[in-house]
Formats: C-alpha cells, structure tokens, sequence
C-alpha cells in the first residue's frame, strides 16, 4: 500500500519521472504467488494489458494471464497452494485473498486454455467452498485436493471439445448448468459443454491427455511431454533429523524438474510424487540429444498428499531426457558413450569434488538382455574416485538403473585401492534421435558413497554418442 504523508505533493513532473523510472501500476498490486518453476516460452500479461517473460522468482498479481507455448510454468500461491500451467495452455488468476479469515479467503482461477494441475492451499484446506477453477464448458470445486483438469476446444488432437479432468488424491465436483458429480482418486470425467450433464470415462481415453497440452514434437522445449524420463538424486538431512539420501529409479515424468510421478500399467498416477522448490543453482541443455540437467540447493520437498514441506539440507541433481517415440531395443551391436556435460558433484561433508569424465557403454541384445556399463571419474579434495557398475538392464523405454559395483580410489601420489565396503546407485537412459539406429545421446545420475559413510557424492551427466 502507497501512503502519502501530509504535506508531499505529487506534481505532474514527479509523474512523469515515475513513468520514466519504469515503475509500472503492478508495483502496487496485490501479490498473490511466485513463479517456482518456468521453462521454455511463458509468458505473462498484468491487468494493465502489459506482458513480460516468465522466470523463475517473478511475483504473480491478481488478474494476472500466464500463457504457455513450448513451455510450462510453476506457482506457489500465497497460501502454499501449487499450480502446474501444462505446454500450449492459458489461465488467469481471477480472484485471491488469502488473510487465514476463511469467511474472506478466496481462490477463483479462470482455466482459458489448455491444461493444469492444482494442489490445494490452506484457503482450500480451510473451507473447501472457497476454491474454484472455472472453465468456459463447467467449472471444479474441491473436496481437499489435487486434480489436473484439460479444457479442449479444436486443440487436442482426435479428442473431443470439452472439460476432462482427473483426481490424484482427495476429491473434486465437476459442475455445469445441469448436472454435477464427484470425483475420486484414481476417477477420471468429462464433459462436452454447460448444457451436459458430466460422466465418467477410463483412465486410458484420458490420462495422456491431462499430462501433456498436446502431441510432442522434436522442435519444442523440454518439458511438459510424457515421453521424458528423469533421474534425480537427491542427498541431505530433513528438518526431523530423517535421513534423505537416495537416488530413484528412472521414471517417466509427465512434469520435470521438480515434480515427477509414475503411471501404472492401468493408467492411474500413483502416488509416489515430490514436489521441490528451492534455488537453481545450475541448468544446462543439449539440443542435439534431448538432454537437460540442472541442480537446485538446499530447499523444501512437498508430498501431494498435503502433508506440507520437509526442509532438504542439501542440492538436488536432476537431469532428464527424451527419445525418439519409435525406439527399439536392437537385438545386436554396441554403442559407447562419453560425457560431454555434468553438474559439479555434491558432497554431503561439505568438502569439494570434480568432475573428471564418465563414460557409458552400451551391449544390445534385445528386451530383456541388453545392458548399459557406467564408468564416473571424479576427485574428491586429493584423491581421485572411479566409480562403476555393470549389467544394468536396459528397460523397453531406454531407461537402467543399478548399484555401484566398485569404487577405486587413489590418494595423491598414491596408489589406487578398491574400497570394499563402498555403496551407491546409478540410474539414466538413452535419449535424442534414433536415426541411425541407436539413440545419439545419454544421460545418468550417481550417488557413491566410501566405506567411511561419510562421504557421499551425488552429480548427473549428459553423454554423446562416440562415432
């Protein structure tokens, strides 16, 4: 809020200077999130009709339009609600107030375009009348939630003009002028337009289509597609003293970065989901095989199931990629594969590790047979670490994931040792274009940890076919 003492006087001249100094009217409006997450082409226009490019830690006003091309965008809320824009979609925040009165709070999003995925705040945790998402063909109200909702209107390829969304976890009710109806985990709905009475349909009409805005091409950012795999590692301490120090397997995510899920073979997300948000300290990407990669610092992880956030006392690595939707496991041959970027590795006892090289080397032999060899180098303070493991199965998708087979390490102007009681993991895939017959590219995540148990490393790496 402005406030003017007695006796200042605001002449035309000082006006002007305003203007002048760029400070537009969306300084004084009401701030009612900020961008956590944006990737590819975002942007936003303010109610005064202005527009500017969507980064990450841009505040969010009331009345405020986010649209998505090649791209998609994350908002925490003032409420600790959190919104996902899915690619080619468009949504203004119509109505906020959020002071813990819940006879005053109120969230009204206006989904105009494409799809999003919401995670209820404390407004609709509070009372559950108080949210609402309306599109032009029915509107959603929650029942403590976390839902994705598509409005389709000549955009969505062979489906049909409508309102589909799905339910995760808790419950909504999707409206329209004639009929109503409730919605449960795992249900998925649909309705053409107001004058319809909503029914449901099976998760596998509609369960690609609420996870990706529309069909995936080779030109468009990264992001937002189901065909993208992601390996994350993560390492650190919760704020309950609980040890967070794992690396998952490779999963296909339907939101990369910092929020990813599974889908079962029905379809259904299950619930083995995270939300991240915290300072981007690193972030890369090769055009040439699909592969990104990034890390973000010490932050708060957040369940969907509402429980809240868990302080991560330390960086999380990601790195993802994407291939060719005609991939085929070959039945015979080879292909190597060396890294040509990384992110500066982690250490959980705060001292400094390199990077040197990391090399993969893939055996083809078909499904179920074929299998990925993983090599990381990197110095730690003095001393020099290999780390490695071998006969990680490759999936159908091109995904692996396996434990640390052996870690070497060389004390300065020693001589290398193999450190017995060393564990660790190792996930990734094989990622870019299939044109030759095998993918161009790789990417992998690593965490290896010495027999000490006090040092443990985790990084990722983006690789380039050898010729």
């Amino acid at each position: 809020m402005l406030v003017l003492n007695p006796g200042i006087h605001i002449t035309r001249r000082a006006l002007v200077l305003l203007v002048f100094l760029g400070i537009s009217n969306t300084t004084f409006a009401q701030t009612v999130g900020t961008v956590i997450f944006s990737l590819g082409d975002v942007t936003g226009v303010h109610q005064n009709g202005e527009e500017w490019k969507v980064r990450r830690g841009d505040n969010v006003y009331l009345g405020d339009i986010i649209v998505t091309q090649a791209g998609q965008a994350q908002i925490r809320m003032e409420d600790s609600g959190l919104i996902q824009i899915n690619r080619n979609s468009k949504i203004r925040i119509s109505d906020f107030h959020y002071s813990g009165d819940e006879s005053k709070d109120k969230t009204t999003f206006d989904l105009l375009k494409g799809a999003m995925r919401s995670l209820t705040g404390n407004i609709g945790k509070q009372k559950k009348e108080n949210f609402s998402l309306i599109s032009p063909v029915g509107s959603i109200g929650i029942r403590g939630t976390d839902f994705l909702v598509r409005y389709c209107n000549n955009d969505c390829d062979n489906a049909a003009d409508g309102i589909y969304a799905g339910v995760v976890s808790g419950g909504i009710t999707l409206r329209t002028d004639v009929a109503s109806l409730d919605v449960n985990p795992g249900e998925f709905v649909y309705a053409q337009d107001l004058e319809s009475e909503p029914g449901f349909i099976d998760a596998e009409d509609v369960g690609s289509l609420l996870m990706a805005s529309s069909t995936p091409s080779d030109s468009d950012s990264i992001g937002g597609n189901t065909d993208f795999e992601l390996a994350l590692a993560m390492l650190g301490v919760s704020s309950e003293g609980d040890s967070v120090n794992y690396l998952t397997q490779t999963i296909v995510a339907n939101q990369p970065l910092v929020n990813f899920a599974k889908t079962t073979s029905a379809g259904l997300i299950s619930g083995n989901e995270l939300l991240y948000s915290g300072t981007l300290l690193e972030h890369g990407a090769d055009s040439t095989t699909g592969v990104e990669w990034g890390v973000y610092a010490a932050g708060t992880q957040y369940t969907t199931d509402g429980t809240g956030g868990t302080a991560v006392g330390s960086d999380s690595h990601w790195v993802i990629g994407k291939l060719d939707s005609n991939f085929a496991l070959p039945s015979t041959g080879s292909a190597s594969y060396t890294a040509t970027n990384w992110t500066t590795p982690t250490v959980t006892t705060g001292g400094t590790a390199v990077f040197s090289s990391s090399t993969l080397s893939v055996n083809f032999a078909g499904a179920g047979a074929s299998t990925v060899t993983a090599n990381v180098d990197f110095t730690l303070g003095t001393d020099g670490w290999s780390a490695s493991s071998g006969g990680m199965l490759i999936n159908t998708d091109g995904t692996f994931n396996g434990s640390l087979a052996g870690l070497s390490i060389t004390p300065f102007g020693g001589s290398a040792a193999t450190d017995v009681g060393a564990s660790g993991a190792f996930s990734g895939g094989l990622s870019g274009s299939v044109a030759s017959g095998v993918p161009s590219g790789a990417f992998l995540a690593y965490q290896v940890q010495d027999s000490t148990g006090i040092n443990n490393v985790v990084g990722t790496a983006s690789f380039t076919k050898n010729p």
